[in-house]
């Protein structure tokens, strides 16, 4: 038994085993609202998800409460072993205090339909960046990682090695808010003046 779950934790850390389907930015959203409402397969993914810092920031406290809430309460033998699995494998890289803190969000845990203030971070977070203010008051032009927008421009930028679909939605004296492609809140960029 043991051997079985230390194959599949490699398998897993290894990538060989993909979180289900093909895992973008706006399947992430999906994934972490159906979560949230206590679905188990998107829980032992959104877990994956987040112990390999796939798409988001890797976090293994959250990562260790999706593992193990996606092992209660179902019959679905896979999930439960992924569950397991993801949940142990963040515990290995957990300080005590961080597995109390888990446990904490695990007994808290209530399903319930997502806010989009509870999504997680994306990975490209903090990578995109605004480089450069130009123009007019009325025709400003913001610089994110070397390709120039207008007010309204839609346009592709490259960060954490993946390219993103941005859309510059407003350029401000010091900042740009932007939204990106499966991410359903705007985010501000602000000029660090470098």
């Amino acid at each position: 038994m043991h051997r079985r779950i230390a194959f599949i934790l490699a398998l897993l850390l290894a990538g060989v085993i993909p979180v289900s389907a093909q895992t973008n930015a706006s399947s992430l959203a999906d994934i972490k609202i159906k979560a949230d409402q206590g679905d188990k397969r998107a829980q032992a993914d959104l877990a994956d998800i987040l112990l390999k810092g796939k798409l988001t920031k890797q976090d293994f406290i959250e990562a260790y409460k999706w593992g193990e809430l996606a092992t209660h309460g179902t019959t679905n033998d896979s999930v439960v072993k992924v569950g397991t699995v993801t949940r142990d494998a963040a515990i290995l890289k957990m300080s005590p205090a961080q597995i109390a803190e888990g446990k904490k969000r695990v007994a808290a845990f209530v399903p319930h339909a997502a806010k989009i203030e509870e999504a997680p971070e994306p990975a490209w977070e903090g990578q995109v960046k605004l480089t450069g203010l130009s123009g007019s008051r009325d025709q400003r032009l913001a610089i994110l990682n070397g390709k120039t927008f207008a007010q309204g421009e839609k346009g592709e930028v490259k960060a954490s090695g993946k390219v993103i679909q941005i859309h510059c939605l407003e350029i401000r004296d010091n900042s740009a808010v932007v939204e990106v492609e499966g991410y359903k809140k705007p985010i501000e960029i602000v000029y660090s003046g470098r």
